[in-house]
């Protein structure tokens, strides 16, 4: 267990390991385009983040260097955007460490990565909708602003 796990637990390990799993990926999901960009949302990082917090970074690392070589020209510029794979990576990758699965060795880790990486699929396209909700909340709060400033109230 992590010392940040063991000080949000306080008796709980798998509920603060979920509170840390879900505070992670809402952070990583604003730098994936809201803020800074600094690239930590990419799915090797995001994945290793995770698993690192977690306590387990090999579950990170096994899972997020596939993901980041398949995700390679996914990149978030302009209008362009292919699904959520941060949040999905980093709630897959919790998954994992959180339900225990075993990463120590290649062998180990072969069958779990299979049936992890279309997880990551498919809850991307999932992310995907609410990112584009996102935008048009955001796009509607902005003209509401430029209405209200035009008509003075």
């Amino acid at each position: 267990m992590t010392p940040l796990l063991a000080a949000l637990g306080a008796g709980d390990p798998a509920g603060a390991g979920f509170a840390v799993a879900v505070l992670l990926g809402a952070l990583l999901a604003l730098d994936d385009t809201a803020f800074a960009q600094t690239w930590f949302s990419q799915p090797l990082t995001a994945a290793l983040l995770t698993g690192a917090a977690l306590g387990d970074p090999a579950a990170g690392l096994a899972l997020g260097l596939p993901l980041q070589l398949v995700l390679a020209g996914n990149l978030p510029v302009g209008q362009s955007f292919t699904g959520d794979a941060t949040t999905a990576t980093v709630a897959v990758t919790g998954a994992a460490v959180l339900g225990g699965v075993e990463f120590g060795t290649a062998a180990a880790a072969l069958p779990a990565v299979g049936w992890l990486l279309p997880a990551v699929a498919l809850l991307s396209f999932g992310g995907q909708h609410v990112v584009k909700l996102e935008r048009r909340g955001n796009t509607a709060w902005m003209l509401q602003g430029h209405r209200t400033l035009r008509d003075g109230d």
